[in-house]
């Protein structure tokens, strides 16, 4: 669908949204340059950005001009950033046209949800600074609001679109409260992964999510630059029911893998990964050979040293190095490597740009699987839907 064949009154609507967006990002830039000091942890906001357009094409709905608003990670950002509501308007404002793109979406639809998602988190910062975060129980009733208020707006951008679609069919209560409770789930979830983001026990999860996520966004663009979109049928690819046991082996081992102390861990997770590799081997999936080989060095590296990941650190950056000088102290998961550590040439060694850490040489392995991974799904053979989709950009 281009845009002409909208109905007038759908035209209308959208040139409000595009508006109420341009008046929502500049009343943010303004308020946060007059009363807020700048956030200097790049990391951080790149992450989320990633995050951002991972969900939104992981959760596209059915194909079309419309967009929905990416719940969990809008809602995570407002949260984890409420002190510099600008930082999550550029989040949003970076993310959905990265993610247009990569969905090959038309010009309308890019303004459209660029705006969209603008509103949202604006209304939401505004929703939290109102309501005020600075104990307990403030800051749970502004978590409420904020959700309340994001489901909102995600229910009648839903509405507006549903009906420019299929203006002939009426939306009955069951239907939109359904999909009320939906929006309020994954707002949920949202506001579970800010607080996990600023726990110390959780952080670092969420943290390799975020760089899992970069790393998939960059796959995505290779794939983007060479034809693909980064939606499209990939069951072929990724199917797993001919071996399912290989699957379900190696899943249940890694899983356990993480609740036994040490060299059993390692040794878990590696026999994990072999199972795995039978399937990645038989199916020729050499992005993910390419993951179980990665993993494998680092599994191997950790029982060849007691459980523990050993780190080289006399390489590193004096501030990196002292950071890592206390936390191996008395950690069980990491060790500074040393004259008497086994197989140091698979330590982590090797800074990670932007993002706060070292690399091992599994880790890179990984890195390259997760881009190629990411790379080969987007260049799936394209659909019906998507060939629609390009008609509609080229409109």
């Amino acid at each position: 669908m281009s845009f002409a064949h909208l109905e007038p009154v759908r035209r209308r609507v959208l040139f409000m949204i595009w508006l109420a967006g341009a008046v929502s990002l500049a009343a943010t830039m303004i308020f946060s340059v007059t009363f807020t000091t700048p956030y200097r942890t790049t990391w951080a906001w790149i992450s989320f950005i990633a995050m951002v357009v991972v969900e939104d094409v992981v959760r596209r709905g059915r194909p079309g001009w419309g967009w929905r608003l990416p719940m969990v990670t809008l809602v995570a950002a407002a949260i984890a950033f409420r002190k510099h509501p600008d930082v999550s308007v550029l989040v949003v404002l970076s993310a959905a046209p990265l993610a247009s793109l990569l969905l090959r979406q038309a010009w309308f639809t890019l303004l459209g949800k660029t705006a969209s998602w603008i509103i949202a988190v604006a209304v939401g910062s505004a929703a939290l600074g109102l309501v005020g975060f600075g104990n307990t129980p403030h800051f749970v009733a502004a978590t409420a609001v904020l959700i309340l208020l994001v489901a909102t707006l995600d229910s009648m951008l839903w509405w507006f679109q549903a009906g420019a679609e299929a203006p002939v069919v009426t939306l009955s209560w069951r239907v939109v409260i359904r999909r009320f409770a939906g929006a309020l789930a994954f707002g949920a979830l949202g506001a579970g992964l800010a607080l996990g983001w600023r726990t110390p026990s959780v952080g670092p999860v969420v943290l390799r999510l975020g760089e899992i996520c970069v790393l998939g966004v960059i796959g995505m663009l290779i794939g983007f630059a060479l034809g693909g979109t980064a939606r499209g049928p990939v069951g072929g690819r990724l199917s797993v029911r001919r071996l399912p046991a290989s699957v379900v082996l190696g899943g249940g081992l890694l899983l356990v893998s993480t609740r036994v102390p040490d060299v059993v861990s390692a040794t878990l997770a590696a026999a994990g990964l072999v199972a795995l590799g039978v399937l990645v081997v038989r199916h020729r999936a050499y992005y993910g050979a390419c993951l179980v080989l990665g993993g494998l060095c680092n599994e191997i590296a950790r029982a060849a040293n007691g459980g523990r990941m050993p780190v080289e650190t006399a390489d590193l950056p004096p501030a990196l190095r002292n950071d890592f000088a206390g936390l191996t102290r008395d950690s069980g998961t990491y060790l500074v490597a040393g004259p008497g550590t086994a197989l140091r040439w698979l330590a982590d060694r090797f800074p990670v740009p932007i993002f706060p850490g070292v690399a091992s040489i599994g880790d890179i392995l990984v890195a390259i699987g997760i881009i190629w991974l990411a790379a080969a799904l987007t260049m799936g053979r394209p659909s019906a839907d998507i060939d629609a989709d390009r008609g509609a950009l080229a409109a």
